[in-house]
This record gives structure tokens, sequence and C-alpha cells, in this order.
């Protein structure tokens, strides 16, 4: 191979985007480890190993690498939750918001797939109206989704050596992997004592006043009064003409942190706008329409230079670069 040869192959290596990815975890393991550069290459090569899905004989690398995907894209969704929410989320709904990210359909079969793989994973709680789901941890759950999918490939890659004889990836029942939400009741022994009221004579007697119709005091007022009245209060109804740039402006917080939840450290992507309103509305606490949240994406990018909104033949792109959280939260509020 000729000197030629090697740029060309060293053109192609460096615009893979999965080879670009894999010598960036590399090299900041290798920055990061203090010792020799014997220690801080096995480091590096442990790191590299732990995003490493190993050759199964029968089930093709393609699915392997799309169950990790899934997995991570869950983690995501999660992450994004949590992060305007406390309580736990529907599972349907983060596999909806999955599906929308993804961009293909991911359901109950994935998630039993995952939890075959590793149980420690999720837990499932049936609270007899709805199946919830929850990492087993949420604390600082946005900072272990890196960690949390490297101990995934690893148990998957464990499933992998000790399964090389089978033809698919292992599933079970949703059911089997239920948790039931306890509920309890507390029964006070005491009982309740109603006080007696003794009625009189005249509280029996069907009183003429009892049926009077009482009219109320606008019917006092003249017609010009009535109508001026009438006028005036629906003045007072009528909200101001900002309300809607208000609502908009309060919600450009919360919509920069469930983006930046998604986006993370990356320094520049581009994603569909509308894939971008879906996630948003999948993720909100308080339901937003689509033209409130197309209006609130339009003001953020108007007020920070790494949100920018460009049309690429017909399809609208939300283009986001490296973000700031405090000094863009700064500028939103």
């Amino acid at each position: 191979m000729g000197f030629d040869d090697l740029i060309k192959k060293g053109k192609e290596i460096a615009s893979n985007k999965e080879y670009t990815e894999d010598a960036k975890t590399a090299y900041s393991a290798f920055s990061s480890k203090e010792g020799s550069y014997q220690d801080k290459a096995q480091e590096a090569y442990k790191e590299r190993m732990n995003h490493e899905i190993r050759y199964h004989p029968r089930i093709s690398q393609s699915l392997l690498k799309d169950l990790v995907v899934v997995y991570n894209s869950i983690d995501t969704i999660l992450s994004i939750h949590y992060s305007n929410n406390i309580k736990n989320p529907s599972l349907q709904k983060v596999l909806d918001s999955v599906s929308s990210l993804l961009n293909k359909r991911i359901t109950n079969h994935e998630i039993c797939q995952i939890l075959e793989i590793d149980s420690s994973n999720y837990n499932l709680l049936n609270n007899h109206d709805d199946i919830l789901i929850s990492p087993t941890s949420i604390s600082n759950f946005s900072r272990l989704i890196p960690e949390r999918k490297a101990r995934f490939i690893e148990s998957l890659n464990n499933w992998i050596l000790q399964n090389k004889d089978k033809s698919t990836l292992p599933t079970k029942e949703l059911s089997s992997y239920y948790k039931f939400e306890k509920q309890t009741r507390v029964i006070k022994d005491h009982k309740i004592v109603k006080p007696v009221i003794k009625k009189t004579s005249n509280d029996l007697k069907n009183i003429q006043n009892k049926f009077e119709f009482k009219s109320k005091d606008n019917d006092k007022l003249s017609l010009i009064e009535r109508i001026k009245l009438k006028e005036k209060t629906a003045k007072i109804a009528e909200p101001p003409s900002n309300t809607r740039e208000d609502y908009i402006n309060s919600r450009l917080v919360s919509i920069y942190n469930i983006i930046y939840e998604f986006h993370g450290i990356k320094s520049h992507k581009s994603y569909p706008f509308s894939k971008m309103v879906s996630l948003v509305k999948n993720s909100l606490k308080s339901p937003m329409s689509n033209d409130e949240i197309i209006d609130t994406l339009n003001k953020i990018a108007n007020q920070l230079d790494n949100f920018e909104i460009v049309d690429r033949s017909e399809v609208k792109v939300l283009k986001i670069s490296k973000l700031d959280r405090n000094l863009d939260i700064s500028k939103l509020q």
C-alpha cells in the first residue's frame, strides 16, 4: 500500500462516525488515567472493550447492536422524564417516545430481552392501572447513562459467551418481571360520633319566605346600566394580548432542559424538527400543543447561538452546537 493509499484509508476511517466515536472514547480514557503509558494504554483498551459487542455465531451483529441502542434510548428518555418529574413514567409512554426517537416501533418485546440479559436494569411496577418503569436508581441518573451502557454491554457479552448455541435473544412474558406497588390502608379504631342537632317546630314548617324568589341586585339596574356592567365584566375577563407570549417565555427553560438531557455533551448534531417536537411533547409534565412547542423552539433558536432551525430540501432541521447549560439558561430567563 502506497502513501496515497494510506492517506485515502485514513480519510475513510476519519469519516466513519463509529470509528471517530470509539477513538474519542479511547483517548478520553487514556488522558484521564494517571501513570505510565502502558497503564494509560491498558485503561484505553479496557474502555474500548466495554463498548465492544462480542461476535455471536448465530445472531446477527446488527441485532445485538440494535438492542444496545434501544437500551441507551430508554435511558435517555428516562433521563429527560426525571429532569421534569419525580413520579415514575408509564412504560408504554416511554416506549412510544423511544419509537419516535428511533423512527421504528419498539414494544414490550425489547424490554423483555433487555431484562432477560440483565434484570437489574429496570423495575417494572404494576400499580393496577398501568405498568410503570423505573431504573434501579434515579440519583444523578443522567450522569450514569454511559456507565450503565457499558455495564449492559458487559452483561450482553457474558450472555453471548454462555449461549453461543442460541439462535435468538432470550425473552419471557412481561408479567414475569412485574413488581406490585404496595398500597396501605389506615383503619382507625375510634368511631365517628355525629353531633345531634335538635330541630325546632319552626324548622319543620313550610314557611312562605323559604320559597320566595329572591332577585339579584343586578335586576334593580336599568337596561343601560346592565349593558355597561356586562361590557365591563367581559373586559375584565378578557385575557391580555401578551398572555401567549408570557406562556411561551415560561416554558423556555423546561424545554431547553429536555433538549439538553437528550443532546448531552455532543459538540454538534442535527435533528429532524418534527422528531424534536414529538420528543418534547412526550417528555413534558404539563401538556403543550404542537404550535406552542414550535413557537417555544423558535424563540430558543432566536435567543441562543447554539440553536439553529434550517430548511434542508423541504425538511426542517434543528441544528444544535455544544451547549453550556448555565450560560444558555441565563440568556433564556
